[in-house]
């Protein structure tokens, strides 16, 4: 039900997922889809890594605006953060 709703992962996105959000090792993956060699799956998990890093593949669909946004809001809690901290250092130090 859900794929029908979302669509479904590509299979190297899908065990990049289930390593990184799920600490699964490659073994488990492999043992749980049936593969028989686990670094196939490993190798898979690394090159969709690099896709991802590079900007060849994206997990989210977002619009220029969107993205510019998102970014703003970060960089202004970024910026709180580092005012915050500055602050506390400024009062404990003599």
């Amino acid at each position: 039900m859900v794929e029908e709703r979302s669509g479904s992962f590509p299979l190297g996105v899908k065990w990049f997922l289930l390593n990184k959000l799920f600490q699964m090792r490659p073994a488990e993956i492999a043992r749980m889809e049936g593969v028989k060699n686990p670094s196939g799956v490993r190798g898979m998990i690394i090159r969709v890594s690099d896709q991802l890093r590079c900007g060849e593949i994206s997990l989210f669909e977002k619009d220029p605006e969107e993205a510019e946004a998102a970014k703003a809001k970060l960089d202004a809690q970024r910026k709180k953060r580092r005012d915050r901290y500055a602050r506390k250092k400024q009062q404990k130090a003599p």
